[in-house]
């Protein structure tokens, strides 16, 4: 499992959405 990258900045586009 990927962590959700809406913790990165600038925010991308959630590939697993948690």
């Amino acid at each position: 499992h990927f962590p959700p990258n809406f913790t990165s900045r600038p925010p991308t586009i959630n590939l697993n959405p948690t």
